[in-house]
């Protein structure tokens, strides 16, 4: 159990910490100002640790108290070899090592007797700073298996219950928080890569949610949503709930901690083939295409590049170039993506 005043101020802590400010960043420092003055000890540290092309950096460093040569005895440890400084996997902590707080050097003692003194956390960083007898109440924060941060303090004498109790009262909030802004930082990076990816596909395709609805799509989607919206918006649903469905869309499942189930939604060509060349069939018909225009048009509803077509039909790429141009002007179309869509709806 906790005193009262204790309990008052890890509730006012945890108030900050869940509380997302979207006009300024969490006052990290702040919070581990006031959690070395809670702790009642000498120094308490958040920091990560992150591979980079060329090796290893701290990219994540608040520290209360202390010796501020800390910070850069420790970058500079890390940055010569990093994963033989710590005496954990730096990206995936063995599962009895995440978020629990533990006594770092009496685990150390435990688990590799007499390494502590030759280790070069001791030797580069600690001992220098008359820091190597210090204790190390701490916690790995995690998200999942990953790393997030090492959480935790510098105590110049033994831990008390206490302390422990303190620490372990904050070691969710403080990953919940990491995990927020972890994935706050790498929405727009996430988001971009997804755009990417889905113009890539090569046909019609969406994410969508466990009824249907449509969060993210390509240009080729969007054309179809502008032109058969009624029939594409049918088909989600359709496929969402395992039915069968007229554009042939097969959902593939996206798998992500904490986010309601959703899916990559897909015109599949593989199950969707007797459709799709009869669709080609009825638009060389109706739009008066020659024998070669139609190959070219089936292999573009396949989503080949210009210069993939060209290299199967044993013609130059300028060839191919005409040949579309052409068949825009039949279909009435402007665009690739127009062009899929136009076909795959044809019949």
């Amino acid at each position: 159990m906790l005193a009262r005043t204790d309990e008052k101020r890890i509730a006012a802590l945890r108030s900050e910490l869940q509380t997302v400010r979207l006009d300024t960043a969490c006052s990290m420092p702040a919070i581990v100002d006031e959690v070395r003055d809670l702790l009642d000890t000498e120094t308490v540290l958040l920091y990560s640790v992150s591979e980079v092309a060329d090796g290893w950096h701290v990219s994540r460093w608040n520290q209360a108290g202390g010796n501020p040569r800390c910070g850069e005895l420790l970058r500079r440890a890390v940055e010569t070899r990093a994963t033989s400084v710590f005496y954990y996997d730096l990206l995936l902590p063995a599962p009895s090592q995440r978020n629990r707080v533990v006594e770092a050097t009496a685990w150390i003692d435990r688990e590799q007797p007499g390494t502590w003194d030759a280790s070069r956390m001791c030797r580069e960083v600690l001992a220098p700073l008359k820091l190597h007898a210090h204790r190390q109440p701490r916690a790995l924060l995690c998200e999942g298996p990953s790393l997030l941060a090492w959480f935790g303090a510098l105590h110049p004498g033994p831990v008390s219950r206490r302390q422990k109790r303190l620490l372990s009262a904050l070691v969710p909030v403080m990953q919940q928080r990491l995990t927020v802004d972890r994935h706050l930082a790498q929405a727009h990076r996430v988001s971009s890569a997804l755009r990417g990816a889905l113009e890539h596909v090569g046909s019609a395709a969406f994410v969508v949610g466990a009824r249907g609805t449509i969060h993210e799509t390509n240009a080729a989607g969007r054309v179809l949503l502008d032109e058969h919206r009624a029939d594409v918006v049918q088909a989600l649903v359709d496929a969402a709930a395992g039915r069968a469905n007229r554009l042939g869309i097969e959902l593939v499942p996206l798998a992500e901690r904490g986010v309601p189930r959703h899916y990559l939604a897909l015109v599949r060509r593989a199950e969707a083939e007797t459709r799709v060349a009869s669709c080609i069939r009825t638009c060389v018909e109706h739009w008066g295409l020659t024998p070669r225009q139609g190959e070219v048009l089936a292999l573009v509803a396949r989503g080949l590049a210009n210069a993939t077509i060209a290299a199967m039909l044993h013609v130059g790429e300028r060839n191919i170039e005409l040949h579309m141009t052409a068949i825009f002007d039949c279909a009435g179309v402007d665009s690739r993506a127009a062009l899929v869509a136009r076909v795959l709806t044809a019949d």
